[in-house]
């Protein structure tokens, strides 16, 4: 598996989903749908790009951690402790179209086949949220070096993740 960790600066507001959803749900369902959210003033941000081989094709994947300032490392890191709670909501396009919001840049993506496309989680410790981790698959026709790229767009500040030395 190959994986890139960056440091990013925490976006104000992100939007992901179907854009029929968000043109055509005007209730509460709208928030099962989609992904709409104004993280933490607090949090810190961060993002792993990554790549595996699934059955001899190569798999882009996205994850985005918003978290406390305390907690941040420990998840790009891979060590964070476990959550008490957590909530998990799928996010789904039906349109084979989704489109990514961060802040005032936004990108569409052309995902090949309808169903869920990616996750939210909330994660909590002690009784409050401690981090929210967003999990995205590419499409099947973008590489690495294509989702690098993308990211680069969409989020600010993306920069080189410090490596933990053992």
């Amino acid at each position: 598996m190959k994986q890139e960790v960056y440091s990013i600066k925490c976006p104000e507001h992100i939007r992901i989903g179907d854009p029929w959803y968000f043109d055509s749900v005007r209730d509460k369902r709208l928030y099962e749908l989609v992904v709409d959210y104004h993280p933490e003033r607090t949090f810190e941000a961060g993002i792993i790009l990554g790549e595996e081989d699934v059955e001899g094709e190569l798999i882009e994947f996205i994850t985005v951690y918003l978290a406390s300032p305390q907690s941040i490392k420990e998840y790009l890191g891979g060590k964070a402790a476990l959550v008490e709670i957590w909530k998990s909501r799928e996010i789904r396009v039906e349109t084979d179209r989704c489109l990514v919001s961060i802040d005032d840049r936004s990108r569409r993506f052309d995902v090949g086949w309808g169903n869920a496309w990616g996750e939210m989680l909330e994660l909590y410790r002690g009784g409050c949220l401690d981090a929210v981790k967003i999990t995205l698959d590419m499409p099947m026709h973008m590489s690495f070096a294509e989702m690098k790229q993308t990211m680069q767009e969409l989020f600010e500040g993306l920069n080189p993740f410090p490596a933990e030395k053992e």
